[in-house]
């Protein structure tokens, strides 16, 4: 349990006061891991060369800072499946299309009815793939991708007597793909937002749209030529800047380490969180375990968290009653605790949240509840299992010297501590050792 008397925890709020010492140790863990990594790894793309060489050199910084043993955990992700696909499906509709341009300005009936099936089949099934694999960010069309290997980095304090509790202390460290040259010339500060919107609007709009244009052409076979030109012009430009607008969502040419830069700076302070911990082991409940998880493959569609899931939980003694904090960022953005995507309808643990937001609170002000503007973080595999999660977003101080990372880490630091007392309440709860006054 812990011990309030502790020389580490403020008895007017009960929130943990590291010393300048151990400030100063945070800030060059974190300052040291982020430097080691981006030196190593530069550009740290899902399944990458450059994403393992990363997983290398975090065991490695886990091993040495922390003294315990870390481990690269291999995990089978097909990247092309999920968001960083959008370009593959974006061809699958190109040919939709194409075949049913063919269709229409073909004559013979036969070649026709043909040609207008065949669109429809693909049109059906780039349809199901885009919302399955992208927006709900399933696996049932995995088997259509090549598959290919990302990694999780692990490490553990293990609990003091038998574990009854797991806390996750969760961070991603590869890198999002670029933009191409026309998703940021829509995205620029100058143009009204809408237009970027529309483009994606656009891009789902538009496949139910040449789906009907194909049962009209099936229902109507003898067309004149001004109808022929009204069915193939319409469908041809709607559908083609739609078709576009995916093709060129990624740039594979590019390579640009700063997209991964905010995840990298939240792995280095949750690693040392971790480390406070291991310093000051009367902060962990004796039946508590935790677990520091660096994960891959986030920016595809949060694989490595869910692998995690996949190969531990429920399976053996690595993920017991689990929590999980997932640090999302360290940026310039103020702190926020997310609740949840806001599209897609995965709210997290209210609770947890709760405390999250209330420790963060007492040590700053500038802390806000908010939905996820991404597709997924890495707490949403964790989320659907009805696993108790949180995902936050800590700031960055403006000294870029020696405390750029004091905030983010007694941040950081007291919701850990906080979400490992709420977690023994909850068990005492459980147990009816503890009833609600």
């Amino acid at each position: 349990m812990l011990n309030v008397e502790n020389d580490n925890i403020k008895p007017e709020n009960g929130n943990i006061t590291p010393s300048e010492v151990d400030l100063k140790r945070a800030n060059i863990i974190a300052d040291t891991f982020v430097e080691k990594v981006e030196t190593a790894a530069p550009v740290r793309i899902a399944t990458s060369v450059d994403e393992k060489k990363g997983a290398v050199k975090i065991r490695e910084l886990y091993e040495k800072i922390l003294g315990l043993p870390a481990r690269t955990e291999p995990t089978t992700v097909a990247p092309l499946a999920g968001r960083f696909g959008i370009p593959v499906y974006g061809v699958i509709f190109a040919i939709a299309l194409a075949f049913y341009i063919v269709g229409v300005l073909i004559d013979d009936k036969a070649v026709t009815y043909g040609f207008l099936a065949l669109s429809m089949l693909v049109t059906i099934l780039v349809g199901a793939m885009l919302f399955v694999q992208v927006l709900t960010n399933k696996n049932t069309f995995n088997a259509l991708f090549p598959k290919r290997t990302s990694y999780n980095v692990l490490s553990s304090i293990e609990a003091k007597a038998p574990a009854e509790n797991t806390l996750v202390i969760g961070s991603h460290y590869d890198s999002d793909m670029d933009r191409s040259d026309v998703v940021m010339f829509l995205k620029d500060k100058n143009l009204p937002k809408w237009i970027s919107r529309a483009f994606k609007a656009l891009s789902i709009i538009s496949i139910p749209v040449l789906f009907v244009f194909e049962i009209i052409a099936i229902c109507l076979p003898r067309l004149n030529a001004g109808d022929k030109a009204v069915m193939f012009l319409f469908p041809t430009i709607f559908c083609g800047l739609a078709i576009f607008y995916l093709v060129t969502m990624f740039s594979y040419k590019k390579r640009n380490s700063n997209i991964g830069h905010e995840g990298l700076q939240a792995a280095g302070v949750s690693l040392a969180v971790a480390d406070y911990l291991r310093l000051h082991p009367e902060l962990i409940p004796d039946n508590t375990k935790v677990v520091l998880a660096c994960f891959g493959a986030k920016e595809c569609g949060a694989k490595g968290a869910e692998q995690l899931i996949l190969q531990h939980y429920g399976r053996d003694e690595s993920l017991i009653n689990p929590v999980v904090i997932n640090f999302s960022k360290v940026g310039d953005c103020d702190n926020v605790v997310i609740q949840g995507d806001r599209q897609y309808k995965n709210i997290y643990d209210l609770k947890i949240n709760n405390v999250a937001f209330k420790a963060i609170k007492e040590e700053c002000d500038d802390v806000a509840f908010r939905y996820s503007e991404t597709l997924f973080t890495d707490s949403t595999p964790f989320a659907r299992r009805k696993i108790p999660t949180t995902t936050i977003e800590l700031k960055k101080g403006d000294n870029e010297l020696s405390s750029a990372y004091d905030k983010a880490f007694k941040s950081a630091l007291n919701v850990t501590v906080d979400t490992m007392k709420y977690m023994q309440e909850r068990q005492q709860l459980f147990r009816g050792e503890k009833t609600i006054m």
